[in-house]
């Protein structure tokens, strides 16, 4: 997984090994992470950070019942405390900020495989399916310019939904 600091100088990558690596963006080969914390015990399918850049939202890769979105205050996390502030379960592959509060998520559902997009609301710790089916596999979603663009792994195919009526 990768996601970028909102400056551009840091990028954040995930793996399957629970860690969370900060990377300076300088171009410069051979370089080294700055820091790195566990972040969770297993695989880290998504990292994005929230548009102010108080939050790292991190997805975890369960496939199950707890597969869920692990919330992080970034100036915390920069420091070594590795403790989400807040976790939301909900199907994931992809995710994206539509704001501050608000992720955007793809994903299947792991009894059906269903494909959805979850609105998860950082504020209130809920999950509310608005696109479905839609995204799903490897199908990313992108919040820009009052639209989500949510894509569908198996087909390629993008969609643009308005940001105003899925909140709604």
């Amino acid at each position: 997984a990768i996601g970028f600091s909102k400056d551009g100088q840091t990028m954040l990558t995930g793996g399957y090994d629970g860690r969370l690596l900060w990377w300076p963006v300088s171009g410069n080969e051979g370089e080294k992470p700055s820091r790195a914390i566990d972040a969770h015990h297993g695989w880290i399918k998504a990292v994005a950070v929230s548009p102010d850049g108080s939050t790292l939202a991190v997805g975890n890769n369960e496939f199950n019942n707890t597969n869920a979105v692990l919330f992080f205050d970034t100036a915390q996390a920069t420091t070594g405390n590795a403790t989400p502030t807040s976790s939301i379960t909900t199907p994931h592959f992809a995710g994206d900020w539509a704001d501050n509060q608000t992720f955007y998520v793809s994903g299947a559902d792991s009894a059906t495989f269903g494909t959805v997009v979850n609105r998860l609301d950082v504020a209130l710790g809920t999950a509310t399916t608005v696109i479905d089916p839609a995204g799903g596999f490897s199908g990313a979603v992108h919040a820009s310019g009052g639209n989500l663009y949510a894509g569908e792994g198996d087909t390629g195919n993008v969609f643009a939904f308005d940001l105003a009526t899925l909140a709604a």
